[in-house]
């Protein structure tokens, strides 16, 4: 199977999400960008290859990433877990290939990985966060967005 190398990303240390941010049936990509504290999100021309990228601020160091419409308006949001920051940043997505600013929810101490699951509410996601300076799982119930 051919691969492709992209460039200009300093995502050491992180994660991708494959999801449709933007058109739908064209997958886009997102990294956390570990080492400069943002992420990327390209999006798909629909033939295996992606626009340049734009970059969106998060917290201090990325790490865990994960793409649900989390705010049922399908449209897909991005969730990207600030590890030193000991907090999860959510932007909201636009339906265009957009994001809004993040919001930021404080999740306990050294957060690395994120999921989405409904525990609560079969119609609304919630988040689950590890953390591995407590060695806890922070749940975020979706019920303020």
């Amino acid at each position: 199977m051919p691969g492709a190398h992209l460039s200009g990303l300093n995502c050491r240390g992180s994660t991708v999400a494959g999801s449709i941010v933007g058109v739908p049936k064209k997958l886009d990509l997102a990294v956390a960008n570990y080492f400069s504290s943002d992420m990327s999100v390209l999006l798909g021309n629909g033939d295996g290859t992606f626009q340049n990228q734009t970059k969106y601020l998060t917290g201090d160091r990325p790490h865990g990433i994960l793409s649900a419409d989390l705010n049922n308006d399908s449209k897909l949001d991005l969730g990207v877990v600030n590890s030193w920051e000991d907090s999860v940043g959510l932007f909201l997505g636009n339906g265009d290939g957009t994001l809004q600013n993040q919001i930021i929810y404080r999740v306990g101490s050294g957060p690395l990985s994120i999921t989405v699951g409904a525990f609560r509410n079969k119609n609304k996601w919630d988040l689950a966060v590890t953390n591995t300076g407590d060695n806890k799982v922070k749940i975020l119930l979706n019920s303020c967005l």
